[in-house]
């Protein structure tokens, strides 16, 4: 087995799970899943599960950095590099979804949304 494509492997892997809940779940990216929902069904069911984007953005950055980690027939370690970044982003995915203090009850980031301060203001203002 190759360190270096191991290495290459788990940053990218890393890099998967934030792009891939970055896009399907974030506040940011919830017009562009709207308007892609708007137009195709399916392509919006996919932009909005992390675990299906997961499966595009592992491709698209194995096919960009090609890492190795068998290093005897390419398309095998491609399809071998691809299988294992999913299988790392999707529990680093979980973790970052079931960790983030500012999801909302429909599993969408808060940090954009000025209501969450402004609740938690009028709370700590009505103690004082």
């Amino acid at each position: 087995m190759n360190m270096i494509g191991l290495y290459q492997v788990a940053v990218l892997a890393l890099a998967t799970a934030a792009i891939s809940v970055t896009v399907s779940k974030a506040r940011l990216f919830a017009s562009a899943r709207e308007w892609i929902a708007a137009r195709n069904t399916w392509l919006g069911e996919l932009v909005s599960c992390s675990y299906c984007t997961s499966h595009w953005v592992a491709i698209a950055l194995v096919a960009i950095y090609r890492p190795v980690l068998i290093s005897q027939w390419i398309v095998v370690d491609l399809l071998v590099s691809v299988s294992v970044l999913v299988a790392i982003a999707a529990i680093v995915s979980g973790m970052i979804i079931k960790l983030n203090p500012f999801r909302g009850a429909d599993g969408l980031s808060r940090v954009a949304d000025n209501s969450v301060h402004d609740e938690n203001n009028a709370s700590s203002s009505s103690i004082r």
